[in-house]
Order: structure tokens, then sequence, then C-alpha cells
């Protein structure tokens, strides 16, 4: 998670900024093996708003940035942002037009940690992903030279939405919680053939077969379909539902397989000693990362296809004569 926050800041200087910002930043950045970057969107009263936009002048982020000669001036708060305090560069999102709504007033800028009147004010203690800091920043007075305005004023929204889609930042974050569902699942196959219960391993007892054949299927379910994505992505198709369903599908699914592998370990899942309860807490932190899952299955609804024609379909002709309304 901290490497793909990089990666999204890295992808949109590539294809938002201009040739002289890139060369500005872009060697900045990879000369530094330690330098990490942030995106900070999520605020005190902007969180899904971000991914469905609300039409409302008023809604959504409040951070705002002013323009004063060359400058941008930049005050408000965001809340939630990984690598929050870690980072060296942030990119942030904030209105320079207070009478439009967000799809229409956001613009993105570049801000480094060392900047005057920048401060991370909280690291969050979380449940899970505690590898991965998260943090509050605050912006007083922060003023940030004209030429560090990453894309077009007023565009920010769109432009990286489109961008983080036709890029995979929802398969990065669906292929991440595979690895969760996938640790638990082998872990789980390594504890039913040492634990020994009804004088047989855990594996000899079909309940316990089940269990992981319902976890491996679940777990190839998700690969097959982020491995469908990403393929679509790479060729540069814009598959909007499915980016967004398949992070769904396999963050819920992680969660399912977690879930079991508790069940299998018993008692012994629960400690904190042992890893199924960490990798639990993990899964769990995706349902709402990358955007929410109700929030993405419903945008991605609205991406639905026109329904096929009843002759099209192989129907029972009692289901066919109900369809044609007989």
């Amino acid at each position: 998670v901290a490497f793909d926050q990089t990666w999204k800041i890295m992808t949109s200087i590539a294809n938002m900024a201009n040739e002289e910002q890139q060369k500005r930043w872009l060697p900045k950045i990879m000369d530094d093996d330690e330098c990490i970057l942030a995106t900070a969107w999520t605020e005190p009263m902007a969180g899904s708003d971000n991914v469905w936009p609300n039409q409302n002048p008023g809604a959504g982020i409040q951070t705002y940035a002013e323009k004063k000669g060359d400058r941008w001036v930049l005050n408000g708060a965001k809340r939630y942002i990984s690598n929050g305090g870690l980072a060296k560069v942030y990119q942030i999102a904030a209105r320079t037009d207070k009478s439009n709504p967000m799809m229409n007033s956001l613009t993105a800028f570049l801000v480094p940690s060392d900047a005057k009147g920048f401060e991370v004010t909280e690291v969050w203690d979380k449940l899970g992903q505690r590898c991965v800091q998260n943090g509050t920043l605050e912006f007083h007075d922060v003023e940030v030279p004209a030429e560090d305005q990453i894309g077009e004023v007023g565009q920010a929204l769109p432009a990286l939405a489109n961008l983080f889609i036709r890029h995979g930042s929802n398969i990065q974050a669906g292929a991440t919680v595979l690895g969760v569902a996938q640790r638990a699942y082998d872990l789980s196959l390594q504890y039913a053939h040492a634990r020994i219960q009804g004088s047989v391993p855990l594996l000899d007892h079909q309940l316990q077969q089940i269990r992981l054949a319902r976890m491996a299927m679940k777990i190839e379910a998700s690969r097959s379909y982020l491995w469908r994505t990403a393929w679509s992505t790479q060729l540069e198709e814009m598959d909007r539902k499915n980016a967004m369903l398949s992070k769904v599908f396999a963050s819920e699914s992680a969660v399912q397989v977690c879930q079991e592998a508790m069940e299998l370990w018993g008692a012994a899942g629960y400690m904190r000693k042992n890893p199924i309860e960490k990798l639990m807490r993990d899964a769990l932190s995706f349902l709402h990362s990358d955007g929410t899952n109700d929030v993405l299955t419903l945008k991605a609804a609205g991406f639905l296809e026109d329904p096929p024609q009843v002759d099209d379909l192989i129907y029972s002709p009692r289901v066919a004569e109900a369809a044609a309304g007989r």
C-alpha cells in the first residue's frame, strides 16, 4: 500500500505534468531511495464524496487553494492519508472554485513535506494494515508555486479518476488483498496437516476439507477476475465496471477466506501470537480502501449493459412465456 501511493503519484506526474514539471520532479523522486509519496483526498467532511461526487457546490472537499500572484495559498485539512507523516511529497486535491461542484472545481498540487505551514497533526492507531502509516494533514496558508499545479485548473477529479482506472488502481487493491487471502489459505493448509484432533490431522476431517476447498475456490475466482480486468486494462480498455467490481469481489472474498481460516484454527486463530487474526484485520481494511465496496458497487451498476433480447437467451418455455408477458 505504501508503494502503491508512490506509484499513483508517479503515474499522475508522468501523464498530467508538463515537460518542465516532469524534468524537475521525476529525477528528484527517483534518485532518492527513501522518497515515498502520498496522495491526499479524504477529509473530515469528504470521504465517499470523492468517489461519488455530490453535485452540491458546498459538498465534498473543503481544502481551498486561492490564487495570489504566481502562487496558490492552501488552507484546510486531510484525514486518514496513507503515508501521512512519512511521505516527502504530497499530491493535494484542493478546491479552486467554491461556486461549482467537485467535478469541476478541484485542482491538484504537489506539496513537499517541508513546506511552511504544512503540518502532520495525528498518526492514527488502526485495526489493520498497521505497517502503513495514516495521518491527518493540516495546511495553514501553505504557499505553492504556480508551476507545482499539476494538470488543468478545476479538472483534477475527472483527470485523476480516469487515470487511476486506466492504470489499475482498484486492481492493485484487489491484488493486494488477494495476497492476504492466499497467505491465510497457505497457513491454514499447513495447520490442517499438523494439527491433530480425533487422533488424525484436521485435513482428514471432511468438514475441514470442505472449508479449505471453499477458501481455494474464492481465491481462484478472485485471481481470475483480477487477471481478466488487468488484461483489459493493459489493452487500454476502460473497463470501469470490472475495475471496481473485481476489487469488491476480491476484498469480500478475502474477508470470507480469513473467517474460514479462523474457524479452522479455532481458539489459536484468535490469538495475537498466531498470524490469522492479523490477516483478518488487514483484509477488513480493504472493504473501505480505494473506495468503499458499497459505493464502488453502486457506481459499477451505472455501467451495466443493456439487457439482451429474450430470443438471445436460453430459457425454458415457461420462463420465455413469462418474459414475453404471456
